[in-house]
C-alpha cells in the first residue's frame, strides 16, 4: 500500500519593499483619480460649479436600446440668474418626466446639463470619499516603518494609527454618504 501524495503548496510571500511601494503609489494614485473625479461630480450635483437653472420639460423619450439605454428630457432650460435661456436644453433622468414638471439642472457647458439633487450629490461624495480612503490606504502602505516587511501596517510606527484612524473614518463616512444615496433615490428624489 501506498502512502497518498501530498500536494507540495508554496506559502504565499509577502511582497518586498519594492512591491509595497508599487503598490502604494498605484493607490494612491487611483486615489486622486477617483478624489479628483468625485469632488467635479459633486461640483455639479450640488450646484457649486457650472451654472445652475431649471428645466421645464417638454417631452421625454428613451435613447438606445438595452443597458445602453437612458431616458433623456428635452425642454426649455433657465439659469437662476435669468442670464442663461436655452430653448432646447436635454438631460439624462429616470424615470422620465410629464411634460409642464421642473427638473434642478446644473449648466457643464454648451448644451450639456447634469441633474442637481440630494442623491446625486450624495453618492459622488462617497466616491471622493472613497478616493480619500485610497490615499489613506496608499499614505500607509508608503509610510509603513518596518520596510522588510511588505505589509500595510495600520498599527505600528508613528503614522500608521494615523492612517489607520482616517481609514476607518472615510470608510464609515463614505458608507452613510451612500445610504443617503440610496434613501434619496428610494423616495423619488
Amino acid at each position: 500500500m501506498t502512502a497518498p501524495a501530498r500536494s507540495v503548496r508554496r506559502q504565499a510571500q509577502p511582497a518586498g519593499p519594492t512591491g509595497r511601494w508599487a503598490l502604494g503609489i498605484a493607490v494612491l494614485l487611483a486615489g486622486i483619480g477617483l478624489a479628483a473625479f468625485g469632488c467635479y461630480q459633486t461640483g455639479h450635483a450640488t450646484g457649486l460649479l457650472g451654472r445652475t437653472g431649471t428645466l421645464t420639460v417638454a417631452s421625454c423619450a428613451r435613447f438606445g436600446t438595452g443597458k445602453g439605454s437612458y431616458i433623456g428630457c428635452t425642454g426649455g432650460f433657465r439659469s437662476d440668474d435669468g442670464r442663461a435661456v436655452d430653448a432646447a436644453a436635454t438631460v439624462h433622468t429616470n424615470p422620465a418626466r410629464t411634460a409642464g414638471s421642473t427638473l434642478r439642472v446644473d449648466r457643464v457647458g454648451p448644451g450639456s446639463y447634469v441633474r442637481s439633487s440630494v442623491a446625486r450629490s450624495a453618492g459622488w461624495l462617497a466616491v471622493t470619499l472613497i478616493g480619500l480612503l485610497f490615499l489613506a490606504i496608499g499614505g500607509a502602505a508608503l509610510s509603513s516603518r518596518d520596510a522588510t516587511a511588505g505589509t500595510v501596517e495600520f498599527r505600528t510606527g508613528r503614522t500608521g494609527p494615523w492612517f489607520g484612524r482616517a481609514a476607518l473614518l472615510l470608510l464609515a463616512a463614505a458608507a452613510a454618504c451612500g445610504g443617503a444615496c440610496l434613501f434619496a433615490t428610494l423616495l423619488g428624489e
